[in-house]
């Protein structure tokens, strides 16, 4: 979710070896696309150093697990996300980094996390909330199956904590991770080795429904 011109996070999950729908404002996905297609020999060659024992195809790419898709938080999931969602049986994972500095967004944020994370479809199926369903035939999401969201964020004026305490009004519950030790090992900008621990200034929650 608002994965930016540049998503990291994306790009490691792919030569991973997880699809992954990277979404944001439709006026960022083209740069989205464009640096994707920048470092696609980078993607296959941490595909083929850290990925699976289960190989690609010979005529897949790992850029190829990578779709894009607008989706502006707050609103109704849009058919394309839903089409790709159900295709999949639904979003396994939720990754989210550095979207909760500005206070107006928590609200928005919060709601399309519980559509992602959970729900049921109408009579036809259909999601208009923009719940996603599971399987093609739009069957209620399996409970058996985990699903959960990492919100990553760095420190910086205060508004990133009023967000977590809002995921209650929309059925979510969070729980604060210890990536410290995780984080040591990132090769930071100077700008941020100069303020003591630079660990210090970044945080992981986890995010799942309350009823899961």
């Amino acid at each position: 979710l608002g994965c930016g011109a540049a998503p990291v996070s994306a790009f490691t999950a792919a030569a991973l070896g997880w699809e992954v729908l990277c979404t944001d404002l439709e006026e960022v996905l083209p740069m989205t696309r464009r640096n994707a297609a920048c470092n696609a020999g980078a993607l296959d060659l941490g595909f083929a150093t850290v990925g699976p024992a289960t190989r690609l195809p010979s005529a897949e790419r790992a850029i190829d697990r990578i779709a894009f898709a607008a989706l502006p938080f707050g609103e109704p999931l849009r058919d394309e996300v839903q089409h790709w969602l159900r295709e999949r049986g639904g979003a396994q994972l939720v990754l989210c980094s550095d979207c909760i500095w500005q206070a107006h967004r928590h609200r928005p944020l919060a709601s399309t996390l519980a559509q992602l994370l959970g729900g049921a479809p109408n009579a036809d199926g259909d999601f208009p909330s923009g719940v996603l369903a599971d399987g093609a035939g739009g069957a209620a999401l399996d409970a058996r199956i985990s699903r959960e969201a990492l919100v990553a964020f760095q420190h910086r004026e205060g508004d990133e904590s009023a967000f977590f305490p809002k995921l209650a009004e929309f059925g979510l519950r969070s729980q604060r991770l210890d990536a410290e030790a995780a984080a040591r090992l990132v090769r930071l900008p100077h700008q941020f080795l100069s303020s003591g621990d630079p660990a210090r200034g970044f945080s992981v929650h986890r995010v799942w429904r309350a009823d899961a």
